[in-house]
């Protein structure tokens, strides 16, 4: 199959952005459609970071080829911008070559969550692997890795009672980690109490069960464990207000780590003994989220925020009603976005704070007395 270069580079990167396959795959993939000379070319050297590259490279040398074609042989001046890339005409003998259509993304494919996975230490936590379009058992094995710069160790496997390398085995015998099948094709990796060093690159692998090694076996995540420095520090706020007058909630909140991490402050009253009642919420996108019984509250103008910055949040109820009486409550939260392009959020940490409690004493009105009727002695008679 003979494409130009640029509808190769489009066809081929269009189809590649509908598979969910990793990188490695899509490489393996391109390398395995190309003529014999531009990928023993390829192979000759380092092969480039990226897959972009890759495809820039083989347009580059499918280029070269064929100017050197061109020189070699009579005729006209050669057209480089007509040059091809070239996939290999098989014989029946062959391998079915790379098709580029409908078929292009159906083989194996293996998921883990979008990263970094952000946690905050010693809390339980799992970190999920599924595989399909597979051929083959039902039921998949898998094997889980942490990757480093330099070497790849091997933690745990569905099949292999000694897979773990030998500087690992005390942290799984401890039970501290562990795997738990979720069905044929799906299984995590769970962490008792995670800690700062379990910190890493995971890679979720599949051993192949398939008549032809395409698509990706493996798939990697980044786990990023952070302590928990969340701290929420009220200010107490005037325990008695009149009514009409405002009630100030201050309240400080800071994190240690803010990288990947986002912050959102909630306050809100204890009114007796009925359960807590949001009055509003600001974060962790920078919105404001007010409580059911306060939005024309605050769409009045009664609730205003007050961020100066410096982790300072404050909130001003004005014209303070007797049903503002109560205790207030500040709870911070630290979230993370997660899931493709980070369009979800998850709460990774939460605590929350008293404030204090206030009294808000009604104004006394003036009692009003029935005006006096006087007498009308317009239409009475002469005496």
């Amino acid at each position: 199959m003979l494409l130009t270069d640029m509808v190769f580079a489009v066809e081929f990167r269009t189809l590649a952005a509908t598979c969910e396959w990793n990188e490695p795959a899509l490489t393996a993939r391109f390398l395995e459609g190309l003529t014999g000379e531009i990928k023993e070319e390829i192979l000759a050297h380092n092969l480039p970071s990226s897959l972009d590259q890759l495809v820039e490279l083989a347009i580059r040398l499918d280029k070269r080829f064929e100017l050197r074609r061109h020189a070699r042989a009579p005729g006209p001046e050669p057209q480089p911008q007509s040059s091809t890339v070239t996939f290999p005409v098989l014989t029946s003998s062959e391998p079915e070559p790379m098709q580029l259509g409908v078929s292009f993304c159906e083989a194996r494919v293996v998921k883990v969550p979008v990263g970094p996975l952000v946690h905050v230490e010693g809390q339980a936590i799992s970190i999920r692997c599924d595989v399909s379009d597979y051929e083959g058992p039902r039921d998949q094995d898998f094997e889980w890795y942490l990757v480093f710069a330099d070497k790849t160790l091997q933690l745990t496997s569905t099949f292999e009672v000694n897979f773990a390398d030998p500087s690992v085995r005390d942290w799984l015998n401890s039970g501290d980690i562990s795997y738990h099948k979720l069905g044929d094709a799906a299984v995590e990796l769970k962490f008792k109490k995670v800690r700062a060093t379990d910190s890493g690159v995971y890679r979720c692998s599949t051993p192949s069960t398939d008549s032809v090694i395409r698509g990706n076996y493996h798939a990697d995540v980044e786990l990023k464990v952070i302590r928990d420095s969340l701290k929420v520090a009220p200010a107490i706020p005037k325990s008695a207000v009149n009514e009409g007058e405002s009630v100030d909630l201050q309240c400080t909140t800071t994190r240690g780590f803010t990288e990947h991490t986002f912050l959102s402050v909630t306050w809100s009253i204890r009114k007796g003994s009925s359960p807590l009642e949001e009055i509003l919420t600001f974060g962790p996108d920078d919105k404001i989220k007010v409580g059911d019984n306060y939005t024309q509250r605050y769409t009045d103008g009664g609730l205003l925020l007050d961020l100066p910055g410096g982790g300072f949040y404050g909130l001003v109820l004005r014209n303070a009603k007797p049903s503002d009486q109560g205790g207030y409550v500040c709870t911070a939260q630290e979230w993370v976005r997660q899931g493709e392009e980070g369009r979800n959020w998850r709460k990774i940490l939460e605590k929350s704070k008293e404030m204090g409690k206030v009294v808000v004493t009604p104004t006394e009105k003036e009692e009003e007395h029935p005006k006096a009727i006087m007498p009308d002695y317009t239409n009475q008679p002469d005496h």
